[in-house]
């Protein structure tokens, strides 16, 4: 009964853990490359980049529309009639 309680031999202890360590630590022994990848950034800069992106949206979106604006077609009758009553 008191052999159940005891410690474990050292190396099963590592053997044990090494098999813990899962899928992740097998990927990286595969493919290396991918710790070349992997940045780490703080919270605060993931949410720093996500407010510039969607300034940079809004900014977009709300932008206005390019060309002339249009002229309401009472005025350009005015127009239209000044300038044949006052010919050059």
């Amino acid at each position: 009964m008191n052999s159940v309680f005891t410690p474990s031999l050292p190396s099963q202890c590592c053997t044990a853990r090494a098999a813990n360590a899962g899928p992740l630590s097998d990927r990286m022994r595969l493919f290396p490359s991918v710790l070349n990848a992997i940045a780490i950034v703080q919270p605060e800069t993931i949410i720093r980049w996500h407010r510039k992106g969607f300034r940079l949206y809004w900014r977009w979106k709300s932008r206005a529309p390019g060309g002339r604006p249009k002229v309401p077609v009472e005025i350009r009758q005015l127009i239209r009639e000044m300038s044949l009553a006052n010919r050059l």
